[in-house]
């Protein structure tokens, strides 16, 4: 995947829509994004196996939207970071889904609220973010929370449970 990611970063750079300068920040964007779709299929066909269709669509999008203003943990191998993310997926699908209702759904949102409050976004060593995008990625962090919020509890008045639990797990996840 190196040569892969070489023959993008240089030929950007030829073409001037990046600078030498931006080259390796590039790069780990891209990386992490190639990495983030090939990952996700089979995240999700896990998901789904220990849950159904619906509950893994619905914790993986609030996962990804949170979790895209948010920052967070980044592991410094694409193995590291691959066992950590399983780990946390089959912890939480295995041990907490079984468990969830109503009620311990909205005790784990109230706890994400906290968390995503008092310590997002998270500035990783490899981010190297301005006080300017911190506050912006604090602000939009917040907003998306708010969007979340607001869906799981329109989904616990209707009832919907696919919505109520996915969200819970995966704004959960994305808090950690």
């Amino acid at each position: 995947m190196g040569k892969i990611m070489n023959a993008i970063v240089n030929s950007c750079i030829q073409r001037k829509i990046i600078t030498e300068d931006d080259a390796e920040w590039f790069r780990y964007g891209l990386e992490k994004r190639l990495l983030s779709i090939i990952m996700s299929i089979p995240f999700f066909a896990i998901a789904a196996a220990l849950s159904n269709f619906w509950v893994a669509s619905s914790f993986f999008f609030s996962f990804y939207f949170l979790r895209y203003r948010m920052s967070g943990y980044h592991a410094k191998s694409v193995l590291a970071c691959t066992v950590a993310s399983l780990s946390l997926e089959f912890l939480f699908f295995c041990i907490v889904y079984p468990l969830l209702n109503c009620f311990a759904s909205g005790m784990i949102m109230i706890i994400v609220i906290l968390l995503v409050v008092s310590l997002a976004p998270y500035n990783h060593p490899n981010m190297n973010f301005t006080d300017e995008e911190l506050l912006a990625c604090k602000k939009s962090s917040r907003t998306r929370l708010c969007l979340l919020v607001l869906i799981f509890f329109l989904a616990l008045i209707h009832n919907w449970d696919w919505i109520v639990k996915g969200f819970a797990l995966g704004c959960a996840m994305a808090s950690l």
